[in-house]
């Protein structure tokens, strides 16, 4: 039987009344706990933490101190962080050696609620956190994604497609992480094999390709797979008809798309026919035809 969302998805307002911002609470009764007393949120579900930002806000705490209170668990070893871990890491930088926390008691699982929920609302998580967030309420606690919707303020489409992310190849994940690749686009990915992937991801990226492209560029990998090309039908506008995709090419031939798909950096098709034949060379966007061109010029 699965689990039901507990009351922690109400937000950090259900466990802190006078929190006034789901990142933090006030002052009011908090406590200067010693920075080495407190361990790292093991259910954090952000991975990666901006340095630069870090460096601002330790640069901030250094002149005003900790305006919002972590907020903590005690245990018999100490105390476990709950929410705060940008405060936690810029204190450190700042050089204290206490930070004012309040002290709640939640369990494993409003641990990673809580920490999921401050990230969430703060809107800068990346979306390969967030889906291994996601990932781990339903593997660890049981939770459905019906219920994970509701400890997030989702709707479980969002929830599933973000879960899918987690399909992708680690380059393309790192791409996301890193920035340089939208969700939107990562989206688009999902189910291509790791190598179509890679390249069509590095063409997003280089050629600011949108999204509606990548979805259009990731469709055309889909239907070659299938043994299927859409072409225009009856001249109707938007209609389309398909065809079986050729044969098979000889080891050979396969070889030298190979080449040629290295070379040029996007899939390439040889058809023989004969004693000629066609090289028929994909392209997604204006951008990546004209470095297409400056390649096959020696410009590029």
């Amino acid at each position: 039987m699965s689990k039901k969302a507990s009351g922690l998805g109400r937000g950090l307002g259900a466990l802190i009344p006078e929190a006034a911002e789901a990142a933090g609470v006030t002052r009011a009764g908090a406590l200067e706990i010693p920075l080495n007393q407190i361990k790292p949120n093991p259910y954090q579900p952000r991975l990666s933490f901006n340095e630069t930002e870090l460096a601002a806000l330790a640069e901030s705490i250094r002149a005003h101190g900790v305006l919002q209170p972590i907020v903590v668990e005690e245990g018999a070893n100490g105390y476990t962080l709950i929410a705060g871990e940008r405060r936690l890491r810029a204190s450190k930088l700042a050089g204290r050696a206490t930070i004012p926390a309040v002290v709640r008691s939640v369990g494993d699982l409003g641990r990673l609620e809580l920490a999921l929920i401050e990230n969430v609302q703060r809107s800068d998580l990346s979306p390969i956190d967030t889906a291994l967030a996601y990932r781990r309420l339903a593997d660890e606690f049981g939770l459905t994604q019906d219920a994970i919707a509701v400890i997030a303020g989702k709707a479980r489409a969002t929830v599933a497609n973000t879960m899918r992310l987690l399909d992708l190849s680690t380059e393309v994940q790192e791409e996301v992480i890193a920035g340089r690749l939208t969700e939107g686009h990562a989206r688009a990915l999902v189910g291509l094999p790791e190598a179509e992937q890679a390249w069509l991801a590095r063409t997003f990226v280089r050629d600011a390709v949108t999204v509606r492209g990548a979805e259009a560029a990731a469709s055309t990998i889909r239907d070659a797979a299938r043994g299927k090309i859409p072409e225009k039908k009856n001249g109707a506008k938007g209609a389309t008809a398909t065809r079986d995709n050729d044969a098979p090419p000889s080891a050979e031939i396969a070889a030298l798309q190979r080449e040629l798909e290295s070379a040029l950096g996007t899939p390439v098709k040889v058809k023989p026919n004969g004693r000629g034949g066609q090289i028929v060379i994909d392209y997604y966007s204006n951008e990546e035809l004209e470095r297409l061109i400056d390649v096959m010029k020696g410009e590029a």
